[in-house]
């Protein structure tokens, strides 16, 4: 069973951006490695798992599905410095890097800048 940290995505300005940050690479990357974070933004849903190698796996429709299967969409590492971030880089696409903070209540907010660009909640399953 995998770990997923579900998210909900949108582009307000929220207070979790201004919450304290998950401080070291370490936390973050224990937050991330080894888990699928689940997403959604309207009706498109994502569930990308965080290989500890850096390889990011979109799960889609499973294995066998012969239109949405599983597969590799990219990279995914942790930026150390005065505010660690987590950087996406995604195959042929775009890449994304976000602050992450614990907003201490169980959940946590991927921000860029003032914007929270996903919030995500820890201990639920796929």
């Amino acid at each position: 069973m995998t770990t997923c940290l579900l998210v909900a995505v949108g582009q307000q300005a929220s207070a979790g951006c201004t919450a304290p940050s998950i401080p070291v690479a370490a936390p973050l990357n224990d937050l991330l490695s080894g888990k699928t974070v689940c997403g959604t933004n309207g009706t498109d849903e994502w569930q990308e798992y965080h290989n500890p190698n850096g390889t990011l796996t979109e799960y889609a429709k499973g294995t066998n599905d012969p239109v949405d299967p599983t597969r590799d969409v990219g990279t995914w590492e942790i930026l150390s410095g005065r505010f660690e971030q987590v950087r996406y880089s995604y195959t042929g696409g775009d890449n994304y890097s976000w602050r992450v903070f614990d907003n201490t209540d169980g959940t946590y907010s991927f921000c860029s800048g003032a914007s929270e660009s996903a919030s995500a909640t820890g201990g639920g399953a796929v």
